[in-house]
């Protein structure tokens, strides 16, 4: 009885973000018409898909880890001075079952995927882009930048792809420390997020420094420069969407604003992490331009855009837990949600 109710509980607290993924993603679909991945079979899905689970298993491994090392001391025998290696793991790497945080990563990545048909619609119908715009403020300050000390582009390649681990160590961490329901709220506003960013980009055509003045960046040897390279051919219709695509998409920086929600979910437990994060931060943005990747008020785009799908996720929230679904005590569960963190 107690695994059934555990499984009920479970249960609707991921239906929100079930719930949206599923309109997101359907919608998205019938919008994009002609234009929609049909050639991306369930099997291509599944391929892309199974990155987010292993991530998050493996970053929830380390963070267990991690807080095992903070807890040695509590585990010490006094009398013999050795460590009780098991009632340690069992209290801090093995104590809470990662498999919600594995279901939960899992429907965050269909989510994710399903704005392929966004960016087919991008890729497919826009013939103009405002990068002049963007690039008439901001051209003082590339010119500045590129070929000075700071430009370092094998530097800022490791930092730039550093974004999804620190994602989801983030999200790892908000799973151990948080009610369950917290961490489906981040992997939803993440969700939104995404398709935000898209339809920003839609509205407001924008590829990026680096294919707007490719030739102001040397990035020769770069992981960035390939990446850069196969978006090329995507736009081209030389390569086929395969899910994960974005195609040649700057404002706003969707890299900046997933940084900006890890940032923000960490201070949350513990503020002082901040000495590490903001730093951290700072840096990934500054990827970003130094790559040729955005322009620095994508980054501030993408701020905003984070702090709406937040504010959206927040919102979703607030009206299941205060409706609640026939056979689902939701508002027991918000007071409880609420009590625990």
């Amino acid at each position: 009885m107690g695994l059934v109710s555990n499984m009920r509980t479970v249960l609707f607290q991921i239906s929100p973000l079930i719930l949206i993924t599923s309109i997101l993603s359907i919608s998205t679909y019938l919008f994009a018409s002609l234009y929609s991945v049909s050639h991306l079979s369930f099997e291509g899905w599944a391929n892309r898909v199974i990155y987010f689970p292993i991530l998050f298993f493996l970053c929830f491994i380390v963070t267990g880890i991690i807080e095992s090392f903070f807890a040695l001391s509590d585990f010490i025998d006094p009398k013999n001075g050795q460590v009780n290696i098991r009632d340690l793991w069992k209290e801090t790497l093995f104590k809470l079952n990662p498999w919600s945080g594995v279901v939960v990563s899992s429907l965050m990545g269909l989510g994710i995927i399903g704005c392929a048909n966004l960016a087919e619609i991008y890729r497919t119908i826009t013939v103009v882009w405002y990068d002049n715009i963007l690039w008439t403020i901001e051209k003082p300050l590339f010119v500045k930048l590129i070929g000075s000390w700071v430009d370092v582009p094998e530097l800022w390649d490791h930092v730039y792809f550093s974004l999804w681990v620190f994602v989801f160590i983030s999200m790892a961490i908000v799973y151990r420390f948080c009610p369950l329901q917290r961490f489906v709220q981040v992997a939803m506003a993440v969700v939104i997020a995404f398709y935000i960013t898209r339809c920003s980009n839609l509205l407001f055509p924008t590829a990026g420094p680096a294919f707007y003045n490719s030739e102001l960046f040397n990035l020769a040897g770069t992981h960035c420069a390939k990446m850069q390279q196969l978006l090329r051919l995507y736009m081209d219709g030389q390569v086929t969407q395969n899910g994960l695509m974005p195609g040649t998409m700057a404002m706003p920086s969707l890299h900046v604003g997933l940084m900006g929600i890890a940032v923000w979910q960490l201070a949350h437990i513990w503020r002082r992490t901040l000495w590490v994060t903001i730093p951290w931060f700072l840096m990934v943005w500054m990827s970003t331009v130094m790559l040729g990747w955005h322009y620095v008020l994508d980054g501030i785009g993408g701020i905003i855009v984070i702090a709406i799908a937040m504010l959206i996720a927040r919102i979703i929230f607030c009206v299941w837990s205060f409706f609640g679904v026939r056979g689902f005590p939701l508002r027991n569960l918000a007071s409880q949600n609420k009590s625990a963190a």
